[in-house]
């Protein structure tokens, strides 16, 4: 099975090239900023990746979590802002 990738933009602009292709049997790797954020396969493709994984450890362990302590304030926006100039 072939696998190629688009960016969001390019699978939005061609999406009927894409499903056609993906109706070939190939799988098509979604990009955004050159990062991969999805997969588009065929229907029958996708049951064989499905499992579910059991948790290693009980929930209860997070309770005893401490809380992160952060050294003073902290701005999300100039933080997203500075990761998206450095991508």
């Amino acid at each position: 099975m072939k696998t190629s990738s688009a960016s969001v933009v390019d699978l939005k602009t061609h999406m009927g090239r894409y499903l056609a292709r993906v109706k070939r049997g190939e799988t098509i790797v979604v990009t955004s900023h050159r990062h991969p954020v999805a997969r588009l396969m065929g229907v029958g493709d996708a049951k064989d990746d499905l499992s579910v994984i059991p948790p290693e450890r009980p929930l209860s362990d997070l309770a005893d979590l401490s809380p992160l302590q952060l050294s003073g304030a902290v701005n999300g926006v100039d933080i997203l802002l500075a990761d998206r100039q450095r991508r």
